[in-house]
């Protein structure tokens, strides 16, 4: 069984990107595991969550990520093996934008408005 259930707050904007014509949303994950300890997980979505993700997500704001672990091994121009971990998933906003949902002072419910 590969199934992971993540939670915590985006450290910067996501970055929509394309492989063979899919679209391929890349973020990074800071999911907080107690006193002074955070540990930063690298999120991939694709297709049309992809660009969801892309549009409506910002740095700092908090999701939740439920998919399958991932490792990917390359070499570097200099012949360095390079090797990292991703959660490969599905993404569900766990927060309002900023701004949304405010109701400004003065309006809302029980508001009375004189003529």
């Amino acid at each position: 069984m590969n199934t992971l259930t993540l939670s915590g707050n985006l450290t910067e904007d996501p970055k929509l990107e394309f492989a063979d014509d899919v679209a391929v949303c890349v973020m990074r994950l800071a999911v907080d595991n107690g006193r002074y300890a955070t540990t930063y997980i690298d999120i991939k979505t694709f297709g049309e969550q992809a660009y969801v993700c892309a549009e409506y997500l910002v740095k700092g704001r908090k999701v939740g990520v439920s998919g399958r672990l991932a490792y990917e091994e390359w070499r570097t121009l200099d012949d360095e093996k390079r090797w990292r971990y991703s959660v490969i998933g599905n993404v569900e906003f766990l927060d309002r934008p900023p701004g949304v949902g405010v109701v400004p002072e003065g309006e809302g419910p029980g508001t009375r408005m004189t003529v």
